[in-house]
């Protein structure tokens, strides 16, 4: 098992200091996927910050409408 390990990690080793860079590309489908989910994840964290703003709102102003036909009921 001891063995096994070590011989691993001369392998690693090896291959990490023997082998030359690779120069590769990034295709453009890939750069419009890794864009497109960038604005998808912009755009959602966006819309869950701002949409539960807008339903507090919406229940202030219910709640002082109930308010207000509250008081004119008993005023």
């Amino acid at each position: 098992m001891f063995k096994k390990k070590i011989n691993s990690i001369i392998l690693f080793t090896i291959c990490y200091f023997y082998f030359s860079k690779l120069h590769a590309y990034i295709d453009p489908v890939t750069t419009t996927a890794i864009i497109q989910g960038s604005i998808a994840i912009f755009a959602t964290i966006l819309i869950y910050i701002r949409t539960p703003s807008k339903i507090l709102k919406l229940f202030k102003i219910i709640y002082l409408k109930i308010k207000k036909k509250i008081k004119k009921i008993k005023g």
